[in-house]
């Protein structure tokens, strides 16, 4: 794994919040709102104070005042007094002081953008020595860095920082959880490889190594929850002694009961006729073959019951299966369909929907939403941008409706993070790329400019000059239309700006003649195209159609056998996520399913998994 300056907007936009949370002890019931106005309330007494009191003093209370403002999201206030403090020349600075000021410069300089630098005050003494300082100082330092590390890729080292803050923390129940909580989450950012890796190096320590074996057995065994289980009680034998061993991970925790409430018989709702049929017979095969690898390794599959939802009433369809004893329900697919069903208050039982809607009426009790749509990939084509250093994109998408939906969803997250839309650009079917890029990179006006000069002074060697305001470009394509663009980009002096894309771009079969020209372009994926050792896909490329355009509809089945036996499980536990073979899932507040895809690159006009992402 790489680890170099990434990090997330997500994460500076958290990372105060949570230096925040666990600097403070927090009452129950109270919300963050409040502690918030709490917390500037004390900050504004603290300068109140500093106001008349001598320099030495105003020092110490301005330095106070301004962690409080930073650790409370108001870094503004906390960038003015820091820029205000009495001159230090004459003042007798302690350590704490000096360690107080360079935690709050590392806050200003995160929300700057200055992600490295900020990580650099807290590597510097006093700051790099916390355990010296007192509590109240040394946690929200380790926090702070912990946090930086996380979100600049480099999770090993975050970890690191998070078992000597469990070590600080002593008895401090409610901030050791915390603490534990996010070291959790952290280790499930790191790809099944990569532990196996950092176990075989050796080196950690054995809190640290057991941490790792934990996380380990929890995603290698995500598909069986009776041989994760059986795999959990191993481990607590032979790591009693561990921090985990005591406080399970919530997700962990539920394994018994979610074991124990295994549905016995499901009822697939698909349109088996009509227009939607070759998509829900690929789910259906999907699921079947994750089904009958089950049936394999478990006596206790459950019962199935096939519904063929065309041309009825969903309504009514699903009455029938409740009646007809289902326990738990995958479908409808048909986003029309799924909305006449979200109009019911509740659902009697979990409800696995095949597709995602935005519900005006709010969510609705076990009903969970798992789909394929383009949002989420866009999503992730900014945040992966973002993380990669860039900050100016043109974006280049088709004039339908499918555009559209990318292109809002890029546009809404990149401002978001801070990011400037420098153009779009729309393009049809048959559209003449190369006029449209020559457009878009502003050549038409170089040349324009030199037939100006040539007027003036006469012939001239001349070589077109593309805009230079761009740092990226947010491509959305088919594979056919991104095998014209990207060459096109490159005839046009732009084969040094990196391309980012959806898994559109990716035709899902290997063709090193015909990708060639795409090389460079960066794409999120599906797992499943690279996924060798998976036994359900294994049958279906045997057994099944091996059209490329199927492919993320039999992973979508695989997946969803998988999922719905954790449904409550990952609807009380938000943070948990499951890996699959359509990405790593994890449900929103909306009870939506967001993915978290592979990345991939064209070289050599072969897609290549980053190894980070996998």
């Amino acid at each position: 794994m790489s680890f170099g300056t990434r990090l997330t907007a997500f994460g500076v936009i958290t990372l105060a919040l949570l230096a925040c949370e666990s600097n403070q002890s927090r009452p129950g019931g109270t919300d963050t709102s409040t502690i918030v106005a709490q917390q500037r309330q004390s900050a504004d007494a603290l300068l109140a104070q500093a106001e008349r009191s001598d320099p030495q003093t105003k020092f110490g209370l301005m330095l106070e005042a301004a962690q409080i403002l930073a650790q409370s999201g108001d870094v503004g206030r906390a960038r003015s007094i820091i820029n205000n403090l009495p001159p230090q020349t004459n003042l007798r600075i302690s350590t704490a002081q000096a360690a107080r000021l360079a935690l709050v410069r590392s806050y200003i300089a995160t929300a700057d953008g200055y992600y490295v630098q900020a990580l650099e005050y807290l590597e510097a003494p006093p700051a790099d020595y916390p355990s010296a300082l007192p509590l109240e100082l040394a946690h929200p330092i380790l926090e702070q860095k912990a946090t930086l590390l996380h979100n600049m890729g480099n999770y090993p080292a975050s970890l690191e920082e998070r078992v000597r803050l469990h070590d600080l923390l002593g008895g401090r129940a409610q901030e050791s959880a915390d603490n534990q909580q996010r070291l959790w989450q952290t280790l499930m950012e790191i790809p099944s490889a990569e532990l196996g890796k950092l176990l075989a190096e050796g080196g950690a320590s054995r809190d640290l190594e057991g941490w790792y074996r934990l996380a380990l057995l929890s995603k290698d065994t995500q598909a069986n929850i009776r041989e994760q289980l059986a795999r959990l009680d191993r481990w607590m034998l032979e790591w009693s002694d561990h921090p985990a061993s005591v406080n399970l991970p919530a997700d962990l925790q539920m394994l018994r009961q979610i074991l124990s409430e295994q549905p016995q018989q499901i009822a697939l709702l698909l349109p088996f006729s009509g227009k939607l049929a070759s998509a829900a017979n690929a789910i259906r095969d999907g699921f079947m073959a994750a089904y009958y690898q089950h049936r394999q390794l478990e006596s206790d599959a459950p019962a199935l019951r096939f519904y063929d939802t065309e041309q009825q009433d969903i309504n009514a369809v699903y009455d029938q299966a409740l009646a007809d004893g289902a326990q738990l329900i995958i479908g409808p697919l048909a986003k029309e369909q799924l909305q006449d069903l979200a109009l019911r208050p509740a659902l009697p039982v979990p409800t696995l929907a095949l597709n995602t809607i935005d519900n005006p009426l709010g969510t609705v009790a076990n009903l969970f939403q798992f789909g394929l749509g383009v949002e989420d990939e866009a999503r992730q084509a900014a945040e992966q941008a973002w993380r990669d250093g860039h900050r100016r994109a043109m974006i280049l998408a088709p004039n339908n409706n499918w555009g559209d939906r990318s292109v809002n969803t890029f546009i809404t997250h990149w401002r978001n993070f801070g990011g400037e839309i420098v153009k779009e650009y729309r393009y049809s079917e048959k559209q003449d790329y190369s006029k449209l890029l020559k457009q878009a990179l502003q050549l038409d006006l170089s040349e324009k400019r030199a037939q100006e000069i040539r007027a003036l002074i006469g012939n001239v060697q001349f070589e077109p000059r593309r805009r230079q305001d761009i740092d990226l470009i947010f491509l959305v394509a088919q594979a056919n239309e991104a095998r014209q663009v990207k060459p096109t980009l490159a005839f046009h002096y732009a084969a040094d700006i990196p391309v980012y894309s959806t898994s559109q771009v990716y035709s899902g079969v290997p063709d090193s003649k015909l990708d060639q020209d795409m090389n460079g372009i960066k794409f999120s994926t599906l797992p499943w195209f690279f996924e060798r050792q998976a036994a359900e896909k294994k049958a279906l490329e045997k057994f099944a159609d091996n059209s490329a355009a199927l492919q993320p509809l039999y992973a979508m089945g695989v997946d969803s056998f998988h999922l719905y036996p954790r449904l409550k499980q990952l609807e009380a536990v938000r943070e948990a996520n499951f890996y699959g073979l359509t990405g790593t899932l994890r449900l929103n507040e909306q009870q939506q399913f967001q993915r978290q895809q592979v990345w991939a690159e064209f070289r050599n006009g072969r897609p290549r998994v980053l190894a980070e992402s996998f």
